[in-house]
């Protein structure tokens, strides 16, 4: 009686890999696994890569390049407005015939003033300035007959009121001297004239000319007040007008002139 050979014993090695992988896979919560198993013939080891299903690849994204640093708004600066010009105090005007006190509006202390002033008689007239007291300061102008100018009013002391002298019709009117003409230009006139002195230039010298018959007066006002011409009839010289000097006063009774040299 032949016995039949007994049948080869199974190669259980690659069911228990396949636990152990699945096992192993289980605890890391998926990946690759490398799965290392043996041919039944005995042959060399082969290794299978198993990529487990719903396993996600844990990823670090990376990192950005330095980014470029943001540009911080500026700011557009509006255009410029130029200011707008001061407003300049309104005249003041004051009129009568023959003698009489005048009380004057306030004058701001933030300007300097003269006035202009006309006279229709033929005998003295005189203006003076007056304070609170009603004391007479300043002998403004003192004429005979007709007359027609401008004096500076109230630079060393302002005036309260006007204290007139005359025989016939005459008007008044005060103003600051922003509105007088400016030196240095060439200048020209006939009779009592009040000049301003632009402070944005040096004064310097000037040529002056005059063709009346009676007094011819040049005057400064300013940090150093002088009497620069003090004549009678016809005139021509240089005068040198010293700097801080605010205001020229001329009085005369024929015309003149007045430029830089």
């Amino acid at each position: 009686m032949v016995v039949p050979p007994a049948p080869a014993p199974k190669n259980r090695l690659p069911l228990i890999l396949g636990i152990v992988v699945g096992v192993f896979a289980l605890c890391c919560g998926g990946g690759a696994v490398t799965l290392v198993v043996a041919s039944t013939g005995g042959g060399p080891l082969a290794s299978i890569s198993l990529d487990q299903p719903g396993a996600r690849a844990s990823r670090t994204p990376p990192s950005d390049p330095d980014p470029a640093p943001s540009a911080t708004p500026s700011a557009t600066p509006a255009p410029s407005t130029p200011a707008a010009p001061a407003t300049l105090p309104a005249d003041e005007v004051y009129q009568g015939r023959g003698g009489k006190t005048v009380k004057l509006k306030p004058l701001s202390p933030d300007f300097g003033h003269y006035l202009v002033a006309t006279h229709r008689g033929s005998s003295n007239f005189a203006v003076w300035a007056m304070d609170d007291d009603g004391v007479r300061r300043d002998l403004v102008i003192n004429e005979v007959g007709r007359y027609e100018g401008s004096r500076p009013l109230g630079l060393e002391q302002i005036p309260s009121a006007l204290k007139v002298e005359a025989d016939g019709s005459w008007k008044i009117t005060v103003r600051v001297l922003e509105k007088a003409p400016s030196w240095p230009r060439k200048t020209s006139g006939k009779g009592a004239t009040v000049l301003r002195v632009d402070p944005s230039s040096a004064p310097g010298s000037a040529k002056v000319t005059h063709q009346g018959r009676s007094n011819f007066v040049v005057q400064t006002y300013g940090d150093s007040p002088d009497l620069l011409v003090n004549e009678i009839g016809k005139f021509s010289g240089d005068i040198d007008i010293a700097p801080g000097t605010r205001v020229i006063a001329i009085e005369g009774d024929g015309s003149w002139t007045m430029k830089p040299s």
